[in-house]
């Protein structure tokens, strides 16, 4: 599915990604924890193609690196960025449509625009509000369902609980977990470490833009230094 060779990513002569190596398989859930500043977001950034990156970068064996971000939802690959990017004063409707913006195929958007909204309910109800006028729970979930629009294999999810309330985020946590259980692969930085945990199947910790450990949710959960250092418990 996914793997990184050796990728460092920078703004502009300042490299913030050094060298790190990482893998999600099919149908894996896969967090990447770790302080602030350790260079999460640029790592999910440098899959997406909105920094300067090198390395290797590929899904299903095809090298994306060097390749622009509007190519990447071609190869597979589905961005939720940290602070959403909606279009505030589009409808929800227009929003998710706008996440199809490479496809022609007319019969399969509408298809996973009924999917979107078997995982939100709320957005259906919602589907001809301005963004705007949604709370900050149900902008993440219009967020997240803009980037499924893509029909990707992979999903990058960034910081997708901020700013909301805990039963906004439990439904979230729970669309996580069917959207792996359809097949796709999910990539997840996340502030709050438990909710992370809970959906995870393995663990990248990243500490000063590098890869500090990896491992089973099980086994770094186990480890008493990791726990106190990363997971705050």
């Amino acid at each position: 599915m996914l793997d990184l060779h050796g990728v460092s990513a920078a703004y502009g002569k300042a490299e913030v990604v050094h060298g790190v190596d990482l893998h999600v398989g099919p149908g894996e859930v896969v967090s990447l924890l770790g302080p602030n500043g350790a260079g999460k977001t640029t790592l999910l950034k440098a899959i997406a193609g909105t920094v300067t990156a090198r390395g290797s970068i590929r899904l299903d064996g095809q090298e994306m690196c060097g390749q622009p971000a509007h190519f990447r939802p071609r190869f597979g690959v589905g961005h939720c960025p940290e602070g959403r990017r909606l279009f505030a004063e589009l409808s929800v409707l227009n929003n998710l449509r706008l996440g199809a913006f490479s496809r022609r195929d007319a019969a399969g958007v509408e298809e996973d625009l009924e999917r979107v909204f078997g995982l939100f309910p709320r957005l259906r109800e919602r589907a001809g509000q301005r963004v705007s006028t949604l709370s900050g729970g149900e902008q993440q979930m219009a967020a997240v369902g803009r980037a499924m629009m893509s029909r990707p294999k992979l999903l990058v999810l960034d910081e997708p609980s901020v700013g909301i309330a805990q039963r906004l985020k439990n439904l979230l946590f729970q669309a996580v977990r069917e959207i792996c259980r359809q097949g796709v692969s999910i990539l997840l930085v996340e502030q709050d470490v438990r909710a992370a945990l809970a959906v995870s199947d393995r663990v990248y910790l990243m500490e000063s833009g590098r890869i500090a450990r990896e491992g089973t949710r099980e086994a770094l959960s186990a480890d008493d230094g990791i726990r106190r250092a990363y997971f705050g418990m």
